[in-house]
C-alpha cells in the first residue's frame, strides 16, 4: 500500500511558516531598524520556503508492507527510511490543534534505535501505518 502525503497538509504547512513569518516580521519591525534590504532578504527567504515546502512534502512516499515500511522523501537529497515491522516498538499518533481542524494526524514510529516522524497524513490512514499491515 502506498501513501502520500494529502494537499490539506501542504496548506497546514504553508500556513504555520506564514505565521512564524509574520510573528518574525513583527519583531523585526517592531525591535530593530526596518530597512528594504531586510525586507527583501526576508520576503526572498519566505518565498523560497513557502516554494520548497510543498515540493518536499509531495515528494514523500509511505509504503507500506506485510515485513517492512518504507518512507522516502527528498527533493535534492533523496533519503530513504525502512523498519522493519519486526523491529517497530511503537506507533504514536499526535495532532496540533490547527492539524485538527484539518482532521490531520502526524505519525512517530519508534523501532530499534530509530525513530520516523511521519508528517500529517489523513486520519483514516494513521491506523493503517501504525498497526504496518499492507499488502
Amino acid at each position: 500500500m502506498i501513501f502520500k502525503i494529502p494537499q490539506k497538509t501542504i496548506v497546514l504547512w504553508e500556513i504555520r511558516v506564514f505565521l512564524i513569518a509574520v510573528v518574525f516580521w513583527g519583531i523585526l519591525f517592531f525591535y530593530a531598524e526596518m530597512n528594504y534590504t531586510v525586507n527583501l532578504i526576508f520576503m526572498f527567504l519566505l518565498t523560497i520556503i513557502c516554494v520548497f515546502i510543498p515540493f518536499y512534502l509531495k515528494s514523500i512516499e509511505i509504503h507500506i508492507e506485510k515485513e517492512q515500511t518504507e518512507i522516502k522523501s527528498g527533493i535534492i537529497i533523496k533519503t530513504e527510511c525502512i523498519l522493519p515491522n519486526k523491529a517497530l516498538i511503537y506507533g504514536e499518533a499526535f495532532a496540533t490543534p490547527l492539524a485538527r481542524a484539518f482532521r490531520l494526524s502526524a505519525v512517530a514510529l519508534k523501532g530499534a534505535r530509530q525513530l520516523i516522524i511521519i508528517p500529517e497524513i489523513e486520519k483514516k490512514n494513521v491506523e493503517t501505518i501504525i498497526s504496518g499491515e499492507g499488502e
